[in-house]
């Protein structure tokens, strides 16, 4: 009893600890102009403008008086964006952080030496008035030129608001995470020195048509260049990537690996690890691809969502395709590799081109969800098919046939709706007939002798009454 109370008690003062330690970061202070948060510090944040402030210029404070206290403001929320409508906006001495979004009305914004970060917010028309970011000279965190923002000691691209033609300064090794995403540029030169390129650094940059690299670049991220109009990029003989030619990668006509590179090699637009054995992205690829028979290994992701792909004819032996392989393709035919025993979660997912997928007789597993939202005419399971899991029939598929005289382990499938029949046009007193695709499971074979033993599996778990308009 003793030990209940005590537990009891203890508890008791962490709620009330937890209550009041949230209160006191959520206090906050409203001024006619704006509303601030109290830090731990007993510093503010800026959170919130009350109204719209007009005028040529406006200073931002850094000391204001409140209810006869004196209080220092380091820090500007993203929530006070447009609440100021100035030309030129200057933050004061002691402000350490901000947000270019607070400035989205000016056309000049100056930062004091005291500011550390400036937060990003993409490139938008809404920020097409602002002609010039400024630091202080003796700011020790930041630099700035040409409206690019770069560390003091000009080794890394922070962001930048530019158009047209960039030129980077020498020097610089990295590219910070959404650096330039949405800016109106046409065309960036680097410098040899840049080594890194990190997430975004250049999404949706819709203008850009050219990228010149170091051939010293060593680290790619993901989506460096999505949303771009850059049709070819290089890679040259350094270049790791570490989060984009894996699954990635995309937004390029062809990408050329310099055959030197000891990572990676391109062929007909499909990465692959140098030695051959691993298939590390198809997104660029066009039309057929035929996978060498020296590939071990295929990468979740490598074709997903790539519509210029029509088939894959895979020409050696693979145990396994992985999670999403070809989901949302454009893929109309495949090759299935020697040897599969695994097709993979959602392989197949949403591929509504392909109509027949012929399964190796090696196959043994079917992870969930492998053919969902497929219009297939027929698919036959083969006899050592062990295990079908959750969902992977979840389509439509005018032929099912089972091989097994022993049925696999079937776990629950969705049933496939019938589509909403179109309105009657033209006095039709059918429409129903317009319907051209029967959704669901038309018709399903099994051996003769085991008809019982499926029908037992099929009343629980597969739903194959015919949906005929």
């Amino acid at each position: 009893m003793i030990k209940k109370m005590g537990f009891s008690i203890i508890l008791m003062i962490c709620c009330i600890c937890f209550i009041s330690g949230n209160s006191a970061a959520a206090e906050k202070i409203t001024t006619e102009d704006f509303t601030y948060e109290v830090n731990a510090d007993g510093t503010l944040t800026m959170v919130k403008g009350n109204h719209q402030i007009t005028g040529e210029e406006y200073h931002v404070k850094s000391q204001v008086e409140i209810g006869g206290k004196t209080y220092t403001v380091t820090k500007v929320s993203p929530n006070v964006m447009g609440s100021i409508y100035a030309d030129k906006i200057y933050f004061e001495e002691g402000i350490k952080e901000t947000d270019l979004g607070f400035v989205i009305h000016a056309t000049e914004v100056f930062f004091p030496s005291t500011t550390k970060k400036i937060a990003k917010i993409p490139y938008s028309k809404m920020l097409n008035k602002l002609k010039k970011i400024a630091i202080e000279k003796n700011n020790p965190f930041l630099c700035i030129e040409n409206n690019i923002i770069y560390t003091k000691n000009r080794k890394k691209v922070i962001q930048g608001y530019v158009t047209g033609k960039v030129v980077l300064q020498k020097g610089i090794e990295e590219i910070g995470e959404n650096a330039f995403s949405g800016n109106p540029i046409t065309s960036v030169r680097c410098p040899e020195s840049l080594k890194i390129i990190r997430k975004g650094a250049f999404e949706n940059c819709e203008k850009l048509r050219k990228v010149q690299l170091s051939k010293k670049v060593k680290i790619i991220e993901a989506k460096a260049f999505n949303g771009t109009s850059v049709d070819k990029l290089y890679l040259g003989k350094h270049v790791k990537v570490i989060d984009g030619l894996d699954t990635r990668i995309s937004g390029f006509e062809k990408l050329v690996i310099d055959k030197k590179n000891p990572y990676y090699k391109s062929v007909d637009n499909v990465i692959y690890t140098k030695n051959g054995k691993t298939l590390l992205n198809g997104k660029l690829a066009n039309g057929t691809v035929f996978v060498p028979k020296e590939v071990t290994k295929v990468v979740a992701n490598a074709f997903a969502e790539n519509l210029a792909l029509t088939g894959v004819v895979f020409q050696g032996e693979l145990s396994s395709l992985p999670k999403r392989c070809f989901a949302s393709s454009g893929i109309e035919f495949i090759k299935l590799p020697k040897n599969l025993k695994k097709i993979g979660t959602s392989c197949f997912r949403n591929c509504k081109d392909i109509e027949e997928i012929k399964l190796p007789s090696t196959l043994l597993y079917i992870y969930p969800s492998a053919f969902e939202g497929c219009m297939l005419t027929k698919l036959t399971i083969p006899k050592n098919v062990k295990r079908i899991e959750k969902d992977a029939l979840y389509c439509s598929i005018r032929k099912l046939t089972f091989k097994g005289s022993k049925p696999p382990r079937i776990k629950k499938q969705k049933e496939v709706l019938p589509e909403e029949p179109p309105n009657s046009e033209d006095g039709d007193d059918n429409p129903y007939r317009k319907v051209n695709k029967n959704p669901g499971i038309k018709e399903v074979i099994v051996p003769k002798k085991s008809v019982a033993k499926y029908d037992k599996i099929f009343d629980k778990t597969l739903k194959f009454e015919v949906l005929d308009w």
